[in-house]
């Protein structure tokens, strides 16, 4: 929250801690309220200066931007901006567009955000968990003119906005430039499992007119915020692009046998949350009530996760990470020639146990300024990693160095797409 919040807000939340007798420490943090200038600096953007529409609710975001400076947890804070009433909340939030032009929030729950914000001139609009604001879950350009859902151009990487589109994408290009004498006569079959508000199904649908995308995703909210703000309602109206609230595991399992061409996983740990919370907080680490350093925060060799040998990581999920996954439910799902395309973030050296342990027969680096300050800050790096259960894809894969991806892609142009920063972290594993 900005530091001039409205008093009477702030005093019915120290008020509902005084009666609930929790985290009584906690009560000299609340006048200070730092957080949004924090946020602000991460997104690297002014946005647009527009009231919210009523409908959305904006105590998620203010409790994943509060709760770290309050020292109570995620639903600590939400439960406690429950009791501040919707006048004061409407009134804080008014405020805090008009005078901080920080943007519009376009649709709000309890555990979601969506933001539309303008960048370097051109306008995005964004998908956010609040308890992980700092890090952009899905990301989609907007038309400068009427607002439309753009799905056509990828969002840039470089920047506070930038999504993994870009480098998953790299798993359709790679299976279009591998030539097989199995090459399917239907049409190209793409799942995305962890779609989020479906930035990168819908770019891939709108870049591959033939092709047929299958999105999944497991979060209500999230499929709710990707039909009634990312345009997922109008893909929906193509029989080739398909929606699935769901586990994603469990639509695998599903899944006929040898149907799918490319599966993109995007799916985050369970412990994700747990995780983000050893690292330094939205801001510069520093209590910004008390002037001091925060409680130190672990490595990743430090935070590993029950029973897991990969240290501290936001994705993929444990399960993805299992020896089975690849050799035997992928591998029952794909067609000939199909290829696997796993987004990993978390330290590289647990990044390389992942890509051993699924037998990746290469991986790409994400290009410098992919991931969140805080992340970056602590260690941690992006990479796509691609598997192929099939020998005989392995063998055609052999030498796919990064030159002879250029001439795949060369196949393969994609609007907005900046191969080449890619391929300069590509790495082939055989």
């Amino acid at each position: 929250l900005k530091t001039r919040m409205t008093a009477c807000a702030a005093l019915s939340m120290r008020n509902a801690l005084l009666r609930h007798h929790r985290h009584p420490a906690s009560l000299s943090l609340l006048p200070a309220w730092c957080g949004f200038n924090d946020l602000h600096r991460s997104f690297s953007t002014t946005l647009t200066s527009r009231r919210s529409p009523p409908s959305a609710d904006p105590r998620g975001l203010l409790a994943g931007i509060t709760y770290v400076s309050l020292g109570v947890t995620f639903d600590e804070a939400h439960a406690l901006l429950l009791q501040v009433d919707d006048e004061e909340i409407a009134e804080w939030e008014q405020d805090w567009i008009e005078s901080e032009q920080h943007g519009r929030l376009v649709f709000a729950t309890k555990h979601i955000s969506v933001i539309d914000t303008v960048e370097d001139g051109s306008s995005y609009r964004s998908l956010h968990f609040n308890n992980r604001l700092d890090i952009v879950q899905t990301c989609v350009a907007l038309h400068p003119n009427s607002c439309a859902i753009t799905h056509a151009l990828a969002p840039p990487m470089a920047s506070g906005i930038g999504t993994s589109v870009q480098g998953l994408a790299l798993a359709v290009a790679l299976h279009c430039g591998c030539e097989t004498d199995t090459a399917p006569s239907r049409p190209l079959r793409i799942a995305v499992l962890g779609a989020g508000a479906c930035s990168l199904p819908g770019f891939l649908h709108a870049n591959f007119p033939s092709a047929e995308v299958e999105a999944v995703e497991i979060s209500e909210d999230v499929c709710s915020a990707a039909r009634e703000c990312f345009g997922v309602s109008e893909l929906e109206r193509d029989a080739r692009f398909r929606l699935h609230h769901g586990c994603a595991i469990e639509w695998l399992h599903q899944t006929p046998p040898a149907s799918i061409d490319v599966l993109i996983i995007d799916i985050d740990a369970e412990n994700g949350e747990q995780t983000l919370q050893l690292l330094p907080g939205l801001g510069d680490g520093v209590d910004a009530a008390s002037g001091e350093d925060d409680e130190p925060f672990m490595d990743g060799a430090s935070a590993m996760s029950s029973g897991s040998t990969h240290g501290a990581m936001l994705a993929p999920s444990t399960r993805v990470c299992e020896p089975d996954f690849i050799v035997e439910l992928c591998a029952r799902c794909l067609a000939p020639g199909g290829i696997v395309a796993v987004n990993t973030l978390g330290h590289a050296h647990a990044i390389e146990n992942v890509a051993a342990d699924l037998g990746a027969f290469g991986m790409c680096w994400a290009p410098e300024g992919a991931v969140s300050e805080r992340c970056s800050a602590a260690g941690w790096r992006q990479a796509v990693l691609f598997c192929a259960p099939e020998a005989d894809t392995v063998r055609d894969l052999q030498t796919t160095s990064a030159a002879s991806l250029v001439n795949a892609l060369g196949t393969c142009s994609l609007p907005g797409v900046d191969w080449d920063a890619w391929l300069r972290g590509w790495r082939l594993l055989i």
